[in-house]
């Protein structure tokens, strides 16, 4: 949906599997780059953006790294560029614990049988806005408990 409203978009992640999945998928929309980087310091990423959309994302940053990486995102964007944030709600979850930090980490098992704990934090809009604090202007947060996500906007505040 972004590629159809954007002149050019760059999706990234670290997994050289994701980046694969993604370029399949993606291969006949022309105006769509993915590149193998690493969110928390992106690098290898040039430019400056005029916006930014990591899609279900803050809730598996540590609470020690949320600002670390909203730094670093922000260090490839113009000043007042649109940031929009989604990612869920709370939601039960059998095998969930929390670390030293703080952080919610929950359990998976992929289909081959393999358990992994990650990140799964459920930010209020509170912690939201004190993570955001200095970092953004115009911001707007909303839920939507019937779709089970919530959803932020605002702009960049320039950290070049």
């Amino acid at each position: 949906m972004i590629a159809v409203a954007a002149r050019s978009v760059l999706a990234t992640d670290v997994d050289p599997g994701m980046i694969s999945l993604a370029r399949s998928r993606l291969s006949s929309v022309g105006n769509v780059r993915c590149q193998i980087a690493d969110a928390y310091t992106l690098g290898g990423v040039h430019g400056c953006f005029t916006a930014a959309f990591p899609h279900w994302w803050w809730s598996h940053v540590p609470k020690s790294r949320v600002r670390e990486f909203l730094r670093v995102l922000h260090g490839t964007l113009i000043p007042g560029a649109l940031v929009v944030f989604a990612d869920q709600l709370p939601y039960e979850w059998a095998d969930r614990r929390r670390d030293q930090e703080g952080n919610s980490l929950e359990r998976r098992t992929l289909r081959d049988g393999s358990s992994w704990e990650i990140v799964k934090n459920f930010p209020t809009e509170d912690e939201i806005a004190a993570q955001l604090a200095g970092l953004a202007g115009q911001a707007n947060y909303r839920e939507f408990p019937e779709s089970g996500y919530w959803a932020l906007t605002y702009n960049a505040e320039g950290t070049r």
